[in-house]
């Protein structure tokens, strides 16, 4: 997986990545854990521990790649 672009802040974090492998043999359901790992790696490095609720999924065949959309879930 090749991150192309990643935007946050303390309300969202977005994370467009393209795979090596095609996402034709993969299921939507393998795709989005290696997005929400991907993810929970990048907002661990920078610090952040909130949980994230996935808002968007969308996949660009034409370009092998996968863009997602998550809210932070508010810890009480």
């Amino acid at each position: 997986m090749k991150i192309l672009k990643f935007k946050f802040d303390d309300s969202f974090f977005e994370l467009h990545a393209a795979f090596k492998v095609n996402l034709d043999i993969q299921t939507d359901y393998d795709i989005q854990e290696d997005m929400l790992m991907m993810s929970k790696a990048i907002l661990k490095t920078a610090g952040y521990t909130k949980f994230l609720t996935q808002d968007t999924y969308i996949r660009y065949e034409e370009s092998n790649s996968v863009y997602c959309h998550y809210s932070f879930e508010e810890t009480k």
